[in-house]
């Protein structure tokens, strides 16, 4: 780095080697600020090289470019195991500009005569010299290398990192592509022979595959570290129901529950139904955000409509997501989204009416945020025409939860005079077998636990179900009328801890 501000924080640098200087960092000029790292078992390839941990200097300039500092502090760092001639070397000069970085509270072994060297300060140190070492400049200020005191150790100490990616075994991929795809887990370890999942490694740092889910530990004698899944997520879920017009239409709603935005992809399919008599042949497709507002639509996806959450045309990257409609005349919308409620509404291009499916599509490998929620309302008929709702299930760790809603009579509240009187809902797995089924949420034997967890449907005609322990994978569920009773009805999961 040169000119640089750089801010690193709780980041290990482990077996990395460099010609000549900065086995981990080397910088010249700017504000350099490492905090909480461990630095393990770095080198170089040349004996007399300089700095197997850290190279710093000022920049004179030139150029046209001003002389610039070297400022910083590098703090509560674990130097261990370092090989080489000098772990850290500070370019500095007596006339400006200056090296001013300064070292603080960092734990280090082996402290030998080798430690550290400053080009104004002489020969090199070792620890107690560097905690000694103030350093008069020609300006008039003084530079204290070591404001508060650095360990020397006497031994290695046993540290190391991992990190799993992606968090979770993908079960889903692109068409063809073989699954469960196995995730990486990168690992350093320093102070002793580093142990994954109990096993002891050949080498201290590595990237190893797994299609084992769960957490994966690190051990290094007492020193131990492991990897955090996420929590049970959604990956896609998608509903599909005859469109109709005005309060007929499909309409999707999703939650996106966690600290950041979530990218997505959200479809509406039609003419790929093949096997499905009377599939609407042209959809179209809008998205709202919670306060009703219109933050985007299309009508067939290689055509991107610019406007609200749509900002550069889209066709590409919907072919590279390799999950685009195999229709041009469906729609497709990404979109990165901040945390909160979404709708998404499919009609057909003028007022056509057929069998459509709305989809919502995770786009993110790392699960920060989840699509906690989906719901879906329609016109719910008999036969081929009942409402059939699907999600992947990624699993995840804890008592992870699913919730599954079949809505009819209360929606009354919302204006719906032909609403689904008595609704009816099954699971599905991905053998198309039954593993649940409910008609009146009250008769479920998680009747108590829906309500304790404040899903319990207001009218106690609808139905409810509770699954726990789900493998994971894809499920199915269909809501139905009663004595095939027909109406406006909606299908809600809930996937919680």
């Amino acid at each position: 780095m040169r000119r640089s501000v750089g801010d690193i924080n709780n980041t290990t640098f482990s077996h990395n080697t460099a010609g000549q200087l900065g086995g981990a960092i080397t910088m010249f000029g700017g504000n350099l600020n490492v905090n909480g790292s461990n630095f393990l078992d770095n080198g170089l390839n040349t004996g007399s090289a300089e700095g197997t941990v850290i190279v710093t200097s000022a920049d004179p300039g030139g150029g046209g470019l001003p002389p610039v500092d070297m400022v910083g502090t590098i703090s509560n760092c674990l130097l261990d195991n370092n090989t080489g001639h000098t772990t850290i070397y500070d370019g500095d000069s007596t006339s400006a500009p200056f090296n001013r970085l300064q070292y603080s509270a960092n734990r280090i072994f082996p402290n030998d005569s080798n430690m550290f060297r400053n080009d104004v300060a002489g020969p090199p140190e070792n620890v107690q010299q560097l905690n000694a070492l103030t350093i008069s400049r020609a300006d008039g200020t003084v530079t204290t290398k070591a404001p508060i005191a650095n360990i020397a150790l006497t031994a290695a100490e046993p540290a190391g990192a991992i990190l799993t990616v992606p968090p979770t075994v993908l079960q889903t991929g692109a068409p063809g592509e073989a699954v469960p795809i196995p995730s990486f887990i990168a690992y350093a370890a320093g102070g002793g022979t580093a142990k994954l999942d109990g096993t002891t490694q050949t080498s201290n740092a590595n990237v190893v595959t797994t299609s084992a889910d769960g957490p994966h530990t690190l051990s290094v004698g007492s020193f131990t570290v492991s990897t955090t899944p996420p929590p049970g997520a959604a990956l896609n879920i998608s509903t599909r129901l005859p469109v109709g017009n005005g309060q007929n239409v499909l309409i999707g709603g999703f939650i996106i529950q966690g600290p950041v935005a979530k990218r997505v992809m959200i479809r509406s399919v039609g003419p790929s139904l093949t096997t499905v008599p009377n599939a609407l042949q042209d959809p179209t497709l809008e998205l709202h955000n919670g306060a009703g507002a219109l933050i985007g639509k299309n009508d067939n996806w290689r055509n991107t409509q610019l406007g609200g959450v749509i900002t550069v045309d889209q066709a590409i990257e919907i072919l590279a997501s390799t999950i685009a409609p195999s229709s041009d005349a469906e729609s497709a919308i990404i979109a990165t989204l901040d945390p909160g409620n979404y709708t998404a509404i499919v009609g057909g291009a003028n007022n056509s009416t057929g069998i459509a499916v709305v989809e919502i599509y995770d786009l993110d490998a790392v699960q920060d945020s989840t699509l906690a929620n989906i719901s879906t309302r329609g016109f719910v008929q008999n036969a081929d025409n009942v409402m059939i709702g699907g999600f992947i299930y990624l699993g995840g760790v804890g008592a992870t939860n699913v919730v599954l809603r079949g809505i009819g009579p209360s929606l009354v509240n919302a204006g719906i005079t032909n609403f689904l009187a008595d609704p009816v809902l099954e699971v599905h797995n991905a053998n198309g077998a039954v593993i649940a089924s409910n008609d009146n949420w009250q008769q479920s034997p998680q009747a108590a636990a829906i309500q304790a967890a404040g899903l319990a449907p207001s009218n106690t005609a609808e139905s409810a179900l509770l699954l726990t322990g789900l493998a994971r994978g894809p499920y199915t569920a269909i809501l139905s009328g009663k004595n095939n009773g027909t109406g406006v009805g909606v299908i809600e999961a809930y996937i919680f801890q």
